[in-house]
């Protein structure tokens, strides 16, 4: 998924940089490029972030989840202040490129998610849940509802 995001952003690096040249100049290439290589950092760093967060406890998802995001938003605003004075930076070009980066961006990223395969069932982890009931390891709690348990035991 990542690659078929990185691709059509990649591809889209020099036809921002003609568009901000044609627009205004050295100065409005620099800055077309400057903001389609920050749009694709900034996605970038949130798929690594969230890609590693749902590793661990599904409970903690949100929360890690959540600190990517604030971390992205910390890390952009950061360069978008040191960069705001910047002579090269032109605010036509950098508008421009960044809304094209981002729809090339998810549109790289939800067609490459499409042509991936996802797991929609975990087929081992119900085998093993199964055999774990089956031998009565589940310890003190069955998994079975309430009502169930009741009925069978009269």
């Amino acid at each position: 998924m990542l690659r078929g995001a990185l691709v059509p952003t990649g591809l889209l690096l020099p036809l921002a940089a003609l568009g901000g040249w044609l627009a205004d100049g050295p100065a409005g290439a620099g800055s077309a490029v400057f903001a389609v290589v920050l749009v694709a950092g900034f996605f970038t760093v949130g798929f690594l972030g969230v890609r590693e967060v749902v590793k661990f406890d599904g409970g903690l998802s949100l929360i890690g989840a959540l600190l990517v995001y604030g971390t992205q938003l910390g890390i952009l605003m950061l360069v978008l202040v040191l960069a705001r004075d910047a002579p090269w930076v032109r605010e036509g070009p950098v508008a421009v490129a960044a809304v094209a980066a981002t729809l090339a961006w998810q549109g790289g990223l939800t067609a490459g998610w499409l042509r991936g395969r996802h797991q929609v069932y975990d087929l081992e982890r119900e085998r093993e849940d199964a055999d774990r009931d089956q031998a009565g390891q589940d310890g003190a709690h069955d998994r079975r509802a309430p009502t169930t348990q009741a009925k069978e035991e009269t």
